[in-house]
């Protein structure tokens, strides 16, 4: 007898390495701080967490950029996804994105084990953003102002 998977693989965003870092969210980023995690176009001009990130937001109480895609049904939805936007095209560079995020008052970067379009190591390598955890694949930066 054949089993078919109910799951597809691909809309799994979590990795069990992301649990342990968003319980270290949790303890070691401030409650009224926003964390810019790794977005895509989620469709309707809406955007989503590609990775773990997306579950800081129910597991630890900090708000993420862009946060759970029911923001859409909300105030202030154009603005998020305009964010996500920019967080997407200057995912790799550095010093722009230290900038907008810095312009933002959005102090933290959390990319999970899924990983996306930020690229943890290049942000590192910069110099603009501090490593704060680093375990299995999952990485929460710090913005340097």
């Amino acid at each position: 007898k054949q089993v078919m998977s109910i799951l597809n693989p691909i809309t799994i965003l979590s990795r069990q390495a992301d649990l342990p870092a968003i319980q270290w969210v949790s303890e070691h980023i401030p409650e009224n701080e926003t964390i810019a995690i790794n977005p895509f176009g989620w469709g309707y001009g809406l955007y989503a967490g590609y990775d773990g990130g997306y579950w800081i937001e129910p597991l630890s109480n900090r708000l993420t950029v862009p946060p759970p895609v029911l923001y859409g049904v909300g105030n202030g939805y154009k603005q998020i996804s305009l964010q996500s936007q920019q967080i997407i095209s200057l995912s790799t560079n550095p010093t722009e994105l230290n900038n907008y995020l810095n312009t933002q008052d959005i102090h933290y970067v959390f990319i999970g084990r899924r990983g996306g379009v930020l690229p943890p190591e290049q942000l590192v390598l910069s110099g603009l953003f501090q490593l704060l955890y680093h375990q299995d694949g999952v990485w929460i930066l710090s913005v340097k102002p």
